[in-house]
């Protein structure tokens, strides 16, 4: 779980960091990965 939620965090920085990427860093930190799936 830990290595899937650090790869899905580098790909949304990566993706989201020309949008969002405080938000989204926000809500990855408040919300853990196992939520998302």
């Amino acid at each position: 779980m830990v290595a899937e939620a650090v790869e899905f965090h580098n790909v949304s920085m990566s993706d989201i960091s020309q949008s969002q990427d405080f938000c989204t860093e926000t809500v990855i930190n408040i919300v853990p990965l196992p939520v998302r799936r």
